[in-house]
């Protein structure tokens, strides 16, 4: 946590939380390169405004698979309260490459 806030570059948004979560994930597709684990790296920004808007993101950086060092994936939720007792949530995946393939 921090008052400044930590900023995602990938949006330039500045958030009051941030975390890094690394796991391991084994692969359930069919390819013949790339060893059977990829290893995963989620960097998790949070900004809550009081009770009524929650945008979360999340930056998702992946090693052992083909191409993994090409690109990164950028997600997005934000919820907010629509009326007294419902809220409306809006998601986003974008594919950011990071450098060429060829």
């Amino acid at each position: 946590h921090s008052d400044q806030g930590f900023e995602n570059k990938w949006s330039g948004e500045k958030f009051h939380q941030k975390r890094t979560v690394k796991f391991k994930f084994k692969r359930t597709t069919h390819l013949y390169i790339g060893p059977p684990i990829a290893g995963v790296t989620q960097t998790q920004y949070c900004y809550k405004d009081g009770n009524d808007r929650c945008v979360m993101m999340m930056t998702v950086e992946m090693d052992g698979i083909p191409y993994s060092d090409v690109f990164a994936v950028e997600v997005r939720w934000a919820a907010r309260r629509v009326g007294t007792n419902d809220i409306a949530v809006d998601a986003g995946v974008f594919v950011r490459f990071i450098k060429s393939s060829m």
